[in-house]
């Protein structure tokens, strides 16, 4: 996927404000910190931002394509999972500072 300086600064910000929050708690709390849950929105806009996966989407059924009202169905035959990859850099920045997963 190609890269997007801002975005990615956007993102970084973004899973620093999560890394934020934990700190926070861990100050707090310390090692009697209760249990945190985090919630990471799917964007519909982080799915579908991946120049190469529309075209590897356009490649395998151009007839997507054809109609605006074709988009739903493209959704749900070849998600991107472009939020998966972004919670992953969420998930390795947890675990770079020391919290585990439960």
């Amino acid at each position: 996927m190609p890269q997007d300086g801002a975005f990615d600064a956007l993102l970084d910000a973004v899973i620093g404000d999560y890394m934020a929050y934990l700190r926070v708690a861990k100050a707090k709390w310390g090692g009697a910190m209760p249990l945190v849950g985090l919630h990471w929105n799917v964007n519909p806009g982080w799915e579908w931002r991946d120049e190469n996966g529309w075209d590897a989407i356009h490649a395998a059924d151009s007839a997507c394509f054809n109609d605006p009202k074709n988009f739903w169905p493209i959704v749900r035959k070849f998600p991107q999972y472009n939020s998966v990859k972004y919670l992953e850099r969420l998930v390795d920045a947890i675990a770079a500072a020391g919290f585990k997963r439960m």
